[in-house]
């Protein structure tokens, strides 16, 4: 059988073009086949109902197309898919979350960090729901963590009535200076950002530096690790 294209069927996803392929699958053979999916259809879709693939298919016979239905674990993934996505809608609908225009280097706790803001912004025409931000994370080598000054509860809350707040964030090292963890590290700068929308459940939204801080904290590494 040679598949030539591949298509996610749900109903929680807008439908896109299909995933032009050219594989081909001998007798008990297993092969992945990537495809893409479109954006989420709102809360209140089952993504799971009818959930399938769609194979164009060339085989002995002539062309087919193969509605496959998805089973075992996809149908966790593709839940899980759709929620994170619909909540990262309502979080976009609410606010942007983006990084200080400076970070400067500053010692915290006897440790050598970077010092900056984390700022949360109500778009224009925005749902103007409340967004609590409740912990930040950082990566294998890094650490992002408020600057609390030893207060409890959320990290900092975006109100109704409000349209910007800064959350105070360091960014050091975790400790992690062995070759290994620094040569293997594939996420470095995928930091997170855990936040609630109004009454939804918890969301991470990924926050990933730009190009300028990256390189800042890296130099930092570096310092830190002594070389």
């Amino acid at each position: 059988m040679h598949v030539v294209g591949v298509q996610l069927d749900s109903p929680g996803f807008r439908p896109v073009p299909v995933t032009a392929k050219d594989t081909d699958f001998a007798p008990a053979q297993t092969i992945d086949l990537t495809t893409t999916f479109g954006a989420a259809r709102g809360a209140g879709v089952d993504p799971t109902y009818g959930l399938s693939v769609r194979l164009w298919v060339e085989t002995a016979g002539g062309p087919a197309t193969l509605q496959v239905p998805v089973t075992g674990t996809g149908v966790g993934l593709i839940r899980r898919l759709h929620d994170s996505a619909c909540a990262a809608q309502q979080l976009r609908m609410a606010a942007s979350v983006s990084y200080g225009a400076t970070f400067a280097r500053s010692v915290v706790g006897g440790e050598a960090v970077l010092v900056g803001d984390v700022v949360l912004r109500r778009p224009d025409g925005g749902s103007g729901d409340p967004v609590v931000v409740e912990s930040l994370d950082g990566s294998v080598l890094f650490e992002v963590a408020p600057l609390r000054d030893g207060r409890t509860g959320p990290v900092a809350a975006l109100s109704p009535t409000r349209e910007r707040v800064r959350v105070p964030v360091s960014i050091g090292s975790r400790g992690r200076c062995d070759q290994h963890a620094r040569s293997q590290s594939t996420q470095t700068h995928l930091f997170s950002v855990f936040v609630r929308v109004g009454a939804e459940s918890l969301h991470r939204e990924i926050i990933a530096p730009p190009p300028w801080l990256k390189r800042a904290s890296l130099a930092l590494l570096d310092d830190v690790c002594g070389s």
